[in-house]
């Protein structure tokens, strides 16, 4: 499976220890993870204590990769915080009140195989909560095993001489390696570049998608510290553009005559796709996606959450003969771990993810100039940037794609 090859940790108080990752087809590289609170500036700072502890049905078993990612209830920021031990973390930011999720990770036998899974806990933390003798947070097993998988790229316009070299990178935070197995990935069913009415709106509690697939059991772990897999369209070598030969998945549409699949590569499972024919990304980025699991099975979710909503037909002012949207589902914002809005500035009317999911939106504008192009994130010092609003998370007017 193709891998980023060497990842390193560094010291400067975090959990763990330096360690080396590698794997094939990859150069070496060395990247150095450093506690987000080092770049603070040192005036009006603030110690805050955490403590925390795994909840009694977990006793016994040991925590690994903890950390807490606080977010500012009046400002939005948010600072990444690793752990200096199993049962406690100290750190100094700006004074203020903050939502604190602290994280880490066990080892569980699931389906007979051995893997890690997330543990959290959410514990409000304000300007007088410095001392360690406040009672401990208890981690419980995460309803969001993904929360850690963050989409890092999206190639959407694709080379311009192929549509079907399109690709996404989803990347692993965590300090410890994360089994994608049953991770999805999803197509928004609305344009973010037309704003409608849309009844019954759902869009506080749930994201009406036209496509969705997912990776099957048995994945390799994706390595700690900025990791990564990469989801393509076609995984080709594709003649004037990208080779994704060796990519780690591909969406093969087996109805579709002219489709491609490489036996090398895995495939991701359609759980529904709006068209019988391959699953093209929007190639000027009108669409919203957005990756999560799936909280159910699959027949609850093909016969449960079907979603038809209406909204008014152009010149019909009497409002009697709606329009109906077909081919949608509604995919509950519980079950989404990272979402991004896309839109050239020009054509943007509004977003079509929730705002805490994604506040903002990205693009490329939508012109010939977009081709070769993908939106990636920032990072802060090598820590992927993520305050929930893509407008701050990633760079407008993309850059040039190379293959992951």
């Amino acid at each position: 499976m193709k891998r980023n090859q060497l990842f390193r940790l560094a010291a400067l108080g975090l959990l763990v220890s330096t360690m080396a990752v590698t794997s094939c087809q990859k150069d070496v590289i060395s990247l150095e993870a450093v506690d987000q609170t080092e770049a603070l500036a040192k005036a009006n700072l603030k110690t805050y204590n955490l403590n925390f502890s795994l909840s009694p049905k977990l006793a016994g078993k040991e925590l690994l990769g903890a950390r807490a990612i606080f977010k500012n209830t009046a400002t939005g920021e948010t600072f990444t915080v690793n752990a200096q031990s199993t049962t406690s973390l100290t750190t100094e930011l700006p004074e203020g009140s903050y939502e604190a999720e602290i994280s880490g990770y066990i080892k569980q036998n699931v389906k007979g195989k051995e893997k890690n899974t997330r543990v959290s806990a959410i514990q409000k933390v304000g300007p007088s909560f410095r001392s360690a003798a406040n009672s401990a947070a208890l981690l419980t097993l995460s309803a969001n095993p993904f929360a850690d998988l963050k989409i890092e790229e999206i190639y959407f316009p694709g080379s311009g001489t192929s549509i079907r070299d399109q690709f996404f990178k989803i990347t692993n935070t965590a300090a410890v390696n994360v089994d994608p197995s049953g991770l999805v990935i999803m197509e928004g069913s609305f344009l973010n570049t037309t704003q409608r009415v849309y009844t019954p709106s759902i869009i506080d509690t749930a994201f009406a998608i036209n496509a969705i697939w997912q990776i099957g059991d048995n994945a390799d772990p994706i390595p700690r510290n900025n990791g990564y897999i990469s989801l393509v369209n076609q995984a080709q070598d594709h003649s004037g553009g990208l080779d994704l030969s060796g990519a780690d998945f591909e969406w093969y549409s087996p109805g579709a005559g002219n489709d491609l699949d490489n036996p090398q590569v895995a495939n991701l499972e359609i759980i529904f796709s709006y068209t019988p024919a391959i699953w093209v990304l929007h190639n000027r980025g009108f669409r919203s996606y957005a990756i999560g699991y799936l909280g159910t099975t699959k027949a609850d979710f093909l016969q449960n959450y079907k979603y038809g909503p209406t909204y008014p037909r152009p010149g019909d002012t009497a409002g009697t003969n709606p329009m109906v949207v077909v081919n949608t589902y509604a995919f509950p914002n519980s079950w989404i771990a990272d979402g991004v809005n896309l839109s050239p500035t020009g054509n943007w009317e509004w977003n079509t993810l929730y705002n805490t999911i994604d506040a903002g939106y990205t693009g490329i504008n939508a012109d010939n100039g977009r081709f070769g192009k993908s939106v990636k994130r920032k990072k802060v010092g090598n820590i992927l940037q993520d305050t929930n609003n893509s407008t701050n998370d990633f760079t407008y007017g993309g850059s040039t794609a190379v293959a992951p």
